[in-house]
């Protein structure tokens, strides 16, 4: 992927590989799922490790020594060509290899606690040996631990040992949550001293926001889900003066108190209630739970409602069974505490529910970054975010998921609010319960003091009317605070530095930034108008607004260009699917060098995809490695088409039936055809495909493999090719000229009826009815997923022969009405599918809703 290239590439300008430099430490910023583990592996196995460096690195838990070493393991070929004819790797963990076996490797994956025990620590120098001495690079995974006084003994021993030794720290976010930790942090990874430089970026070797990643599809598109328990945690638990200055200190709560938190019974019922009402939309669910007692409570609630579920904690053994039990779906819900915030991989999480409150970053980004795993990365296109919040007057201020750069800043409104023109609000629907209610109160008399019986009844009344009231304003107002905010794309901008910088929008600011469009020039005139104006003008009623950071760099590029942002959708981005792209390019062609061709003018047109890629070296990239992914899976593919649609490779010679319509059609031009064949698997979106190349020319014929069958007739094929071939004469919209010469066909009718039933038969869904009547086609003739959504406006067509003018006028001789009434509808009818409805004009099956028919263009709106 683009950001893992320019890692690589950032890594290599950082070190300066070449040279012996002493303090070179630094810091690779990439978020959870992004890939840092694969990155830095590459890097190491083509920079490092083939330039003769001996690599140690280090981990703070022996599940992550065994994934940092497969990881070395299945790049290994990488070095294959360099010179170097064997590699050695070893891992040292309690559960693999000990020290006092570190010796002649030239990797070492290690858990600090081997390295750092005082058994271990004198197995150092041994380790590193005389190629170290020379040559070594340091990698400290989840990089934020390094301030510990473990790492930092290994680490000035080793650099005692070698100088010039490379430091590099690996991590997703590289903030700890005391002042002191921090400036540690940076100190010992260079970043203040790049900041002064200006070196690197932003102080980092590299740096890739989860807003970037969730932009190029790598990260899952965020829905942020607020429930707030209503629990007032200053009256319900018991607050003490050590709690108190626990939170001062540290800003977090006592572990005393978070136990009595975890013991409630009515939140942890919320949490369980939560996920039951939503359960189907969460699918498959990690739970962070506040403490080992909390996560035992909550399986034990969530197991007696019957939910499929486990729980991990680091007293329970066997907790790697019970996480890849969940990695292979045998449980729907995993409860655990702080095991699964860093090193393990289940990339398919749909939901995380954060159950305690934190003031970490680094501990909100891991928790939340286990549910952000993207379709690239092998997990889910959404992810949901549920956080639970408690009341709190003493200790206020825990972080929101909304401060993260997945989502824009969450500010709370202003108390006092200027008056609104009225026009321009939008029209409100009356709540009828609550108009009915209101209806009641007034109609009832005042309450007197003259009858004491009588006022106490009429209190009554009035107070439990007053109640249903105020019981169904506050479900109201709940219910609109807690609506989930929902992504729908970003828009790219520089920085100040000039780095790219990716600002997600989610579908309630999409109004704010049109306005913002619409008002552009008075936003380029005014030169002193910042974010935070832009926040008060134009986000003024959205709970969730953009940051006034990312708004300053909006208002930036529009000083420069003189317009918006260019705006991206996730559902733009998805049409865009590398596999689909593969699958495509490798039926159209068989040549590399077609194949490259085809995808530079492909990427040439699609803005979207060269925001995401970057560089078309990149999405060449990506489209290939789909390529050879597919490679694998074709011969079992194969077997299975064969056996379920009763293929017979080459059941029909395309060419001779070609040679048939030529015989047939003379008027039907076949100059230009490059290609005719057979698709290489079962197609469920088209039966039969005509694709031009950019200048209209040449063009190629594809039958899909599905129709290579006894079980389908040699004369279905040659209508479908006839099809095609009018598609190729000019004829690319479907309009009635077109069915008019199609339907020339003999028993074109019956023809039709057979793919309908074709579809039905072997369940090929709504997908292959439309694709029936070539809803593929762009009305120039480009199919619908190319380069032809790119364009606007339409190119001329080709003129049909005479001899097909000829054809049409006799066929035009009569017409059918679209409107005619007589043809009345029977919905017992033999073949009649309920809820749908039917063209009176050619008996094509549509959806309810259609308001044309797309076989033959009658209105259907009836």
């Amino acid at each position: 992927m683009p950001h893992q290239q320019e890692a690589v590439k950032a890594l290599n300008k950082y070190f300066n590989m070449g040279r012996d430099l002493e303090n070179r430490n630094g810091l690779l910023i990439m978020p959870t799922g992004s890939g840092k583990t694969y990155t830095t592996v590459n890097w190491l196995m083509t920079d490092a490790v083939a330039r003769g460096y001996r690599v140690i690195w280090l981990v703070h838990r022996q599940e992550l020594v065994t994934q940092a070493y497969n990881e070395f393991v299945k790049q290994a070929p990488l070095l294959k060509g360099t010179g170097i004819k064997k590699l050695r790797i070893l891992p040292i963990s309690g559960a693999h290899v000990n020290m006092s076996r570190a010796s002649r490797a030239d990797i070492y994956v290690c858990s600090i606690a081997s390295v750092a025990n005082s058994y271990g620590y004198r197995f150092i120098a041994r380790m590193i040996g005389a190629q170290g001495r020379r040559k070594l690079v340091i990698v400290i995974d989840e990089a934020h631990h390094a301030v510990a006084s473990n790492y930092q003994k290994v680490i000035r021993r080793m650099t005692a040992l070698n100088p010039n030794r490379i430091l590099l720290g690996l991590t997703a976010t590289p903030k700890r949550m005391q002042d002191s930790e921090q400036r540690k942090l940076q100190a010992l990874f260079n970043v203040d001293q790049n900041l002064k430089k200006k070196k690197g970026m932003h102080g980092f070797v590299y740096e890739v926001t989860m807003a970037s990643l969730l932009a190029s599809g790598f990260l899952s598109d965020p829905i942020s889900e607020r429930v707030d328990t209503k629990i007032v945690g200053d009256t319900t638990f018991n607050i003490t003066e050590e709690d108190q200055a626990f939170f001062d200190k540290f800003g977090e709560l006592s572990e005393r108190l978070m136990d009595e938190i975890g013991r409630n019974s009515a939140r942890n019922k919320i949490i369980l209630e939560q996920y039951l009402k939503n359960q189907k939309r969460y699918g498959k669910t990690l739970i962070f739970a506040i403490n080992q007692n909390h996560a035992r409570a909550l399986y034990e609630d969530f197991k007696e409602a019957g939910v499929s579920c486990d729980y991990i904690v680091s007293s329970k053994p066997g907790s790697q069974n019970t996480i890849r039990d969940f990695k292979e779906n045998k449980f729907k819900v995993l409860i655990n505490v702080m095991m699964m915030t860093e090193g393990s991989d289940v990339p398919d999480i749909q939901t995380v529910f954060l159950t305690r409150e934190t003031n970490s970053e680094a501990l909100l980004r891991q928790m939340i970054g286990r549910g952000l795993r993207g379709v690239k990365a092998g997990g889910t296109k959404e992810a949901y975010i549920v956080s639970f919040y408690d009341i709190w007057d003493r200790f206020g201020g825990f972080m929101d998921p909304a401060a993260l750069d997945i989502f824009p800043e969450n500010q709370e409104p202003e108390e006092e609010e200027e008056p609104v023109d009225e026009k321009l609000m939008p029209a409100l629907e009356p709540n009828k319960e609550m108009l009915k209610y209101l209806e009641e109160l007034a109609k009832m008399p005042p309450v007197t003091n003259k009858e004491e019986d009588h006022q106490e009844e009429e209190e009554f009344s009035v107070s439990d009317l007053y109640m249903r009231l105020y019981h169904l304003m506050k479900a109201s107002i709940v219910e609109k605070e807690n609506a989930p905010e929902v992504a729908d794309g970003w828009l790219s901008v520089d920085d100040f530095d000039g780095n790219e910088q990716k600002i997600i929008v989610f579908k309630s600011q999409i109004a704010g930034y049109r306005s913002m469009d619409r008002n552009k020039k008075l936003l380029i005139a005014n030169q002193d108008i910042s974010g935070e104006d832009v926040q008060e003008i134009y986000f003024r009623e959205n709970p969730l607004k953009p940051s006034a950071d990312d708004l300053d760099l909006i208002l930036q590029y529009m000083d420069d260009t003189g317009s918006m942002p260019e705006y991206f959708t996730f559902s733009a981005r998805d049409a865009w699917d590398p596999k689909k792209i593969a699958e495509t390019v490798n039926q159209l062609y068989k040549k590399e060098e077609d194949k490259e061709n085809w995808l530079k003018e492909y990427y040439d047109q699609a803005p979207v995809l060269q925001n995401i890629y970057r560089s078309f070296y990149a999405f060449k990239k990506t489209v290939f490695d789909c390529m050879k992914k597919s490679v694998s899976e074709d011969i079992e593919k194969d077997q299975l088409e064969l056996e379920k649609y009763h293929i017979v490779e080459n059941q029909y010679d395309l060419n001779e039936i070609m040679e048939e319509l030529k015989a047939d059609y003379p008027g039907l031009s076949q100059d230009g055809l490059t290609r005719i064949e057979w698709s290489k698997h079962v197609v469920i979106s088209w039966f039969a495909l005509c694709t031009r190349s950019s200048d209209g020319a040449k063009y190629q014929l594809h039958v899909n493999k599905l129709l290579s069958s006894p079980d389908v007739d040699k004369q279905v094929i040659k209508y479908l090719l006839f099809h095609e071939l009018l598609h190729a004469n000019g004829y690319w919209k479907h309009d009635m000229e077109f069915r008019r010469r199609e339907w020339q066909f003999p028993n074109s009718a019956e023809l039709d009826g057979f793919l309908d039933e074709l579809g039905i038969r072997y369940d090929l869904g709504d997908i292959m009815e439309h694709a029936l009547y070539d809803e593929h086609y762009n009305d120039d003739g480009s199919v619908v997923g190319e380069s032809a959504p790119l364009h606007e406006g339409k190119e001329n067509l080709k003129s049909p022969t005479s001899e097909d003018s000829k054809s049409q006028s006799e066929e035009t001789s009569s017409t059918v009405s679209d409107d005619n009434e007589n043809n009345h509808f029977n919905p017992k009818a033999k073949g009649v599918v309920e809820g749908y409805k039917y063209c009176r004009n050619c008996g094509n099956r549509l959806p309810a809703d259609a308001k044309f028919c797309d076989k033959c263009g009658s209105k259907v709106n009836y």
